[in-house]
């Protein structure tokens, strides 16, 4: 849709600290809630990447959406969130631009059990992923990251972390 129908929009980081082929996946989810209660899924970047990729990140998100309506920026927060927050701050201070990211500093559920609670919207078509996106290489981490989430996996699960986070946040807020 066209970004006027939303409300608003959240960005969801699930950072990772370490840049190697082993560790976990960065993830920024965009997602946008109709007045229908569908949650659109507009941008998704997933990579095992630097903290600087993932900070550039915000600033493509910040460019698409133009001012056009409110982002809220939310990078899940744990014990490196000062350390990332220097990256944004360095970027803002170099670019002129600050992406104004806060902490989701909720005490969250087991994420399995947080990212399986999702499947139900899913199913109803509630969860939708926008197609112009279907070839970007964030967008098809997020949806193989789906596909191959089950209990007990190994695979990795930061991009639907990500997104349920963007989901919860969504659905208290409307």
């Amino acid at each position: 849709l066209d970004l006027k129908h939303y409300r608003t929009l959240i960005s969801y980081t699930d950072p990772s600290f370490k840049n190697s082929s082993t560790s976990d996946y960065k993830a920024t989810i965009l997602v946008g809630k109709t007045n229908n209660g569908e949650f659109h899924i507009l941008k998704a970047f997933a990579d095992q990447t630097s903290v600087t990729n993932m900070v550039g990140w915000h600033y493509t998100i910040m460019d698409f959406v133009a001012g056009r309506v409110p982002v809220l920026y939310y990078m899940e927060a744990n014990f490196m969130q000062d350390l990332l927050l220097d990256e944004f701050k360095t970027v803002g201070n170099i670019t002129g631009s600050h992406i104004p990211i806060r902490g989701d500093h909720r005490a969250k559920p087991d994420k399995f059990a947080r990212i399986e609670a999702m499947s139900p919207l899913f199913e109803r078509g509630l969860i939708l992923l926008n197609e112009k996106e279907k070839d970007s290489p964030g967008m098809m981490v997020l949806v193989d990251q789906l596909l191959m989430f089950e209990k007990g996996s190994k695979t990795n699960d930061d991009a639907p972390d990500a997104l349920e986070g963007a989901v919860w946040i969504l659905s208290k807020r409307t």
